[in-house]
């Protein structure tokens, strides 16, 4: 028996071929068995859509600008040298902290589209092996304390998200997630609320190992969808 789908694992292709993006825990009640080519975005998107979206059921996003700092990639170069696509990605990767520009906003906006122009995103790369960080920065329409953001993710934790998204009471750091299965980790302790209505949300991840569990999933759900 065949599988007939395919399965886009960059946020750039969507955008070209026009695939809907599916993220797991986020979106699948949208999926239909005739969508044979789908994307799953990125690890960012991955770690970004399900926090964001227990936050906004709960307190409701005015708007918000997620960061992922992640680990040296594949793409980037150990020393200064020439890059096509700006002057920042090539320098060395080792050597320096690089902003970047991501993808990860487009593809929110198509999983999220009620955060659609109200939430973007921003990348920086660091001089890591593995393990990455989202920095979640958000005004909201509701009053939220630290308790109550915990509360909710507690909840999505043991309930819609479960195996997606975990909660940490830890002082823990980057080298703690490398392997961890979650979509991200919610960093209680990090976290911050300035008033009552603007906070900003830390989650770990492993950009590589959590996003490759996350493709297996809905690798796993649209094989499940078309054979019932």
């Amino acid at each position: 028996e065949h599988l007939h789908m395919a399965l886009l694992q960059s946020p750039s292709w969507p955008h070209r071929i026009c695939a809907p993006t599916f993220i797991v825990g986020v979106n699948l009640d949208d999926y239909e068995t005739c969508k044979n080519v789908v994307s799953t975005s990125s690890g960012s998107t991955n770690a970004i859509a399900p926090l964001a979206k227990v936050l906004h059921e709960n307190f409701e996003i005015v708007e918000g600008i997620a960061t992922a700092i992640q680990p040296v990639k594949s793409s980037q170069r150990t020393i200064d040298g020439s890059s096509k696509k700006s002057w920042r990605e090539g320098r060395g990767a080792l050597q320096n902290i690089i902003p970047r520009p991501t993808n990860a906003a487009k593809a929110l906006g198509q999983v999220l589209p009620e955060l659609e122009g109200k939430l973007t995103a921003a990348s920086v790369r660091v001089p890591l092996a593995s393990g990455s960080l989202i920095d979640l920065t958000c005004r909201l329409k509701k009053e939220a304390s630290l308790d109550e953001i915990k509360c909710a993710m507690c909840e999505a934790m043991d309930g819609s998200m479960i195996g997606i998204i975990d909660v940490t009471n830890e002082k823990v750091v980057s080298s703690d997630f490398i392997g961890s299965h979650y979509s991200c980790v919610y960093d209680s302790r990090a976290s911050m609320v300035l008033g009552k209505k603007f906070v900003k949300l830390f989650a770990w991840y492993d950009s590589e190992y959590g996003y490759a569990c996350r493709v297996i999933d809905l690798i796993k759900f649209m094989h499940a969808e078309q054979k019932s």
